[in-house]
């Protein structure tokens, strides 16, 4: 890294602004489908056909907006490290969201999400004021 810093600040303001650019489209692109573990083998979907992930024991329900549910052999816990980044939120223990899927926030002793697909999520009280900033409306 401190190369290629050292390498653009050598160029032209021009040149240096190409530069940056370039470097940060070739190491800014995220893998755009996720691989689903079934007890068969992988299926691969495009990240934003995830409605959202609900555990289920050891086990991973995966939610697409087709409407089909998925059984997947991983957990919930390694589908967080592979979709956080991709504006997925852990809203309880249970219930990994598609932040671009939701419809309504419901306050009240257990807030509730409501996504586009009609499912209702609880959120868990230690996790309410990260999702409020992650949606913008805290």
């Amino acid at each position: 890294l401190s190369c290629a810093v050292n390498k653009i600040r050598s160029k032209t303001p021009g040149e240096s602004a190409s530069a940056l650019l370039s470097l940060q489209e070739r190491y800014s692109k995220k893998v755009e489908k996720i691989g689903v573990a079934t007890m068969s083998g992988y299926e691969f979907y495009k990240v934003e056909e995830v409605i959202r992930a609900e555990a289920d024991g050891r086990y991973t329900e995966i939610y697409l907006v087709n409407g089909r549910k998925i059984l997947s052999t991983k957990s919930i816990g390694e589908y967080e490290k592979i979709l956080t980044g991709y504006n997925f939120f852990r809203l309880h223990r249970s219930h990994l969201v598609n932040l671009a899927y939701v419809k309504k926030y419901q306050r009240g002793n257990t807030p509730l999400l409501e996504l586009d697909d009609g499912s209702i999520v609880p959120v868990a009280g230690r996790k309410k004021d990260g999702l409020l900033a992650h949606l913008k409306i805290n």
